[in-house]
């Protein structure tokens, strides 16, 4: 329960086990294609590097930005993403080589 609600603290959004391995599924299966991403602008690619680094609220400090605007920048990653958690952004561009 915590878990769910630190994801929606953070701008995700909670997904049951189930729905996980669903999703899963047909993403190896070949039935639906994510897109890549490509238009992460250089803010969003800065961001998601310090991701990927294993920052987290403290990217927010190091970019001179509120944990509001890191928010807003994280949200958007996940939209261009088409992922919901910062942790699949992170895992689909390293997976994806697309920054």
């Amino acid at each position: 329960m915590l878990n769910a609600i630190k994801e929606v603290y953070e701008g995700g959004t909670p997904m049951t086990l189930i729905v996980t391995r669903v999703l899963q599924m047909f993403l190896s299966n070949g039935l639906f294609e994510i897109e890549e991403g490509n238009d992460l602008n250089n803010r969003e690619k800065e961001i998601h590097r310090y991701l990927t680094e294993g920052m987290n609220y403290g990217i927010a400090n190091t970019c001179y930005i509120s944990v509001e605007t890191f928010s807003g920048h994280i949200k958007n990653i996940c939209k261009k993403l088409q992922v919901h958690l910062k942790s699949q952004a992170v895992i689909k561009v390293i997976k994806n080589k697309i920054v």
